[in-house]
């Protein structure tokens, strides 16, 4: 069965799109630069605001899809069908300039987010951060961003300042 549910997703937000296609075989296929509007045999494509657009699958497997929406996405109420051979299902989101989300350690959504050290070890219950360390936030919906139609790495959104301050013992 195909699972599908409504989404709000920010320009250039990596969302997931769809699971339940048992067709795709076992391995998780991961997009490398530059990206491509079909990976693993899936494509997502859609309207928004009556402009065409492909969003880019960056993850699929039969659990899990995600894709990212170029930058260039309308904002707006936006139809999308996801397709596997022959397969297919449609669902509706509304598309937003940004909204901010940081990613969760269990990758459900909830539960203590993802924040590591500067060698990308995750802080849990036993670490911590010290005074002075380089810790790094994992999040995504900041905005759109160059290189988000998927031809290179996003760089950081244009026109966003972003920092974290702590106060603690």
């Amino acid at each position: 069965m195909v699972k599908l549910k409504p989404l709000i997703v920010a320009r250039n937000a990596s969302q997931s799109v769809g699971s339940g296609f048992n067709q795709i075989d076992r391995r998780i296929h991961r997009s490398p630069y530059p990206l491509q509007a079909s990976l693993g045999g899936v494509s997502v494509k859609g309207d928004v605001r009556r402009k065409t657009v492909n969003a880019i699958p960056v993850v699929v497997s039969p659990g899990q899809n995600n894709a990212t929406l170029p930058g260039n996405t309308p904002v707006g109420t936006a139809s999308f069908t996801v397709s596997y051979n022959g397969t297919s299902a449609a669902f509706s989101f509304q598309v937003v300039a940004s909204s901010f989300g940081a990613f969760s350690v269990n990758s459900a959504g909830n539960g203590p987010g993802v924040i590591t050290d500067a060698n990308y070890q995750i802080y849990g219950a036993s670490t911590s951060a010290n005074a002075g360390d380089v810790s790094i936030l994992w999040a995504t919906g900041l905005g759109a961003s160059a290189g988000d139609d998927g031809s290179a790495q996003p760089t950081s959104p244009r026109g966003i300042k972003a920092g974290i301050r702590l106060w603690g013992p």
